[in-house]
């Protein structure tokens, strides 16, 4: 841990009840006694902080089980996440049910959205919530989303980095191919933590800054206005928002600072976008995605609209 400075340069083991000193000098008994004081004190800490990244322990639902296990219960008097066997051999059909029904539970019940100051549920059609479980249960490590302007894109986005922070402990790159653009996304993510104030109070190490928000477990968003603040930002996560742009030195920024993902492990992207333009590294990413190893996601306005059942009934 970064705020643990090491005291002394020795590295001590307990094993068979033998002591063993890497400078090859024996220790004191008072030396070993705090020792192992510190060494109990590091322990209740990481307990401690263990507690408080775990999602469930605040009461959401658990989405990180293992095929066969229950979704995991929070053991208040041992202060663990307790996961009982479900079904031994379990397929992956039942397995994925039992994720998204976990998923389902999370975005209903637990999240929500204001909009002009208005608290507003979180609703999404099929192709939605396909591009929400593909990436939430790291199905899909690219995707490219192309749907009309306020049609949920960065919503659904939005929520997809929300978890990935709090449950999958990963930090997130937020780009856009206009630089405020980027605040969409990342206004999302900050309202998503007042949905749940215990966690957002005890997870946040501060309110967010204009531009970062950062978890005691060195787990961060950044929303990266200009190429030079996403410089040396080496992210598991990169969201591209409206990058379906007319501007090829733009696009280079943006793809430039794309690269940082590569060197992490379990890396994701996704671009979205309105399609605005024929050309571009957007629609060529589009039409190419087998070859780049993209998945697709696409909806319109009708997909959204609901059908309206005022007077259907006194209809002729």
């Amino acid at each position: 841990l970064s705020w643990l400075k090491p005291r002394s340069s020795r590295c001590i083991n307990f094993m068979a009840k033998k002591t063993y000193v890497t400078d090859d000098k024996e220790l004191s008994k008072e030396e070993i006694k705090n020792l192992l004081i510190e060494l109990q004190f590091l322990e209740q800490e990481l307990i401690n902080r263990n507690k408080l990244i775990e999602p469930v322990a605040y009461g959401l639902p658990d989405l990180l089980f293992k095929r066969g296990e229950n979704p995991g219960i929070w053991d208040n008097k041992q202060e663990i996440l307790i996961r009982n066997i479900f079904r031994r051999g379990e397929g992956e059909a039942s397995y994925r049910e039992r994720q998204e029904e976990q998923l389902r539970l999370l975005v209903k019940e637990y999240l929500f959205f204001n909009k002009d100051g208005i608290k507003k549920k979180i609703q999404t059609i099929e192709e939605q919530f396909r591009l929400l479980s593909d990436f939430v249960f790291s199905r899909k490590r690219q995707g490219i989303v192309v749907g009309p302007r306020g049609g949920g894109k960065s919503l659904i986005v939005g929520l997809i980095a929300w978890i990935k922070m709090v449950y999958h402990q990963q930090s997130i790159l937020d780009l856009a191919g206009t630089g405020p653009q980027a605040y969409v996304v990342y206004n999302y993510v900050t309202g998503f933590f007042d949905c749940v104030p215990k966690l957002k109070n005890q997870l946040l190490t501060h309110d967010p800054f204009k531009k970062r928000v950062h978890l005691i477990n060195n787990v961060s968003l950044w929303c990266a206005e200009k190429e030079s603040e996403a410089v040396g930002k080496h992210c598991p996560g990169t969201i591209v928002d409206e990058i379906c742009i007319d501007n090829v030195q733009r696009e280079k920024s943006i793809k430039r600072s794309m690269q940082g993902m590569l060197s992490e492990k379990n890396n994701w992207c996704i671009l979205l976008s309105t399609m605005q333009h024929d050309k571009g590294f957007f629609v060529e990413t589009w039409d190419c995605y087998k070859e780049r190893n993209y998945e697709r996601y696409f909806w319109d306005i009708f997909d959204l609209m609901e059908k309206c059942k005022v007077g259907l009934e006194n209809a002729t």
